[in-house]
């Protein structure tokens, strides 16, 4: 499953989870990587307007709840999830995100990435 999610680092889980099982028919002739359907701008105002948001988050933006990405690697027959720093490097994360989009232990990496990083600790 590649996809989107959103972090509860309080509760030290995975809130929200939009994931896209890899299908053959949806690749892109030679794409490198397979990337989920769904943007997290998008879906945050989606379950905004739909009020499915946790309430914890209803008052904020989609880029200052911690979250990050799945994206499988065809090249190297890995997945790849994109988080901030913090996040890749915590082994209760990487254990939820494993077990929320039943990733393979053996052929998943975990990378920071500026990109989901808190825009507020940036500057």
């Amino acid at each position: 499953m590649v996809g989107i999610f959103w972090v509860d680092k309080k509760n030290k889980r995975i809130d929200l989870i939009h994931a896209d099982p890899i299908k053959s028919a949806d690749l892109e002739p030679g794409a490198e990587f397979i990337n989920g359907l769904h943007a997290h701008f998008a879906v945050w105002e989606l379950l905004r307007a739909k009020g499915d948001l946790p309430k914890k988050w209803v008052d904020q933006e989609y880029e200052y709840v911690p979250r990050g990405r799945v994206l499988y690697d065809r090249k190297r027959k890995q997945f790849k999830v994109y988080s901030s720093k913090a996040l890749a490097v915590s082994q209760w994360f990487q254990d939820a995100v494993l077990k929320g989009f039943s990733l393979p232990v053996k052929r998943t990496g975990f990378f920071g990435d500026a990109h989901y990083e808190d825009p507020s600790k940036i500057l």
